[in-house]
């Protein structure tokens, strides 16, 4: 029990760290993405 109440925190703080580092490479990959297709329109 204890251990399991040692963890819970960590695992909150955790979170939102890794998610916040998702959706910046969720936001990297759409720009590059949308470069892309403007290269692509452009020729």
């Amino acid at each position: 029990m204890s251990a399991q109440l040692r963890t819970q925190p960590v695992d909150a703080v955790a979170y939102p760290a890794d998610f916040t580092l998702v959706k910046r490479r969720h936001v990297d990959l759409m720009r590059l993405y949308s470069d892309g297709c403007r290269r692509a329109v452009v020729r």
